[in-house]
């Protein structure tokens, strides 16, 4: 259960590394062609995936629908956080569009463990009728 929290404790510091650095410091992803904001959403879809993993073995009576609502609030918070810190990086700032495309990476990784979550239910529920 730790390992789960754990994993994502250490993805958060990796986030908060990356959108720490100056903006100087960010050409590559200008160099790549397109907008910051569209490097938030490959950026935050991994944290939805693994804070609803945490959460899920965490407490495992809570529902899909509920254990899917709370990763979205946790992570989205903590994106609005990430946004906010921005503030005092040197050439950084703090931009609604760059949280939009973090949303969108956490409702996209969220919304690929909870199907996931789904076939495996349905995968492990047909091999127990059969057996």
């Amino acid at each position: 259960m730790k390992w789960a929290w754990t994993l994502s404790g250490v993805y958060v510091c990796v986030i908060l590394t990356l959108t720490s650095l100056p903006s100087e410091r960010l050409v590559f992803v200008e160099g790549l062609g397109f907008p910051d904001a569209v490097a938030h959403v490959p950026l935050y879809l991994p944290l939805g995936i693994l804070v609803f993993r945490a959460l899920s073995i965490t407490y495992s009576r809570l529902s899909l629908a509920y254990c899917w609502l709370y990763t979205f609030l946790i992570c989205a918070g903590f994106g609005a956080l990430d946004e906010a810190h921005q503030l005092f990086i040197a050439g950084r700032r703090c931009d609604i569009y760059d949280w939009l495309a973090d949303l969108v990476g956490i409702l996209a990784g969220t919304g690929a463990i909870v199907l996931y979550s789904m076939f495996k239910a349905r995968r492990q529920a047909a091999s127990s009728a059969d057996g």
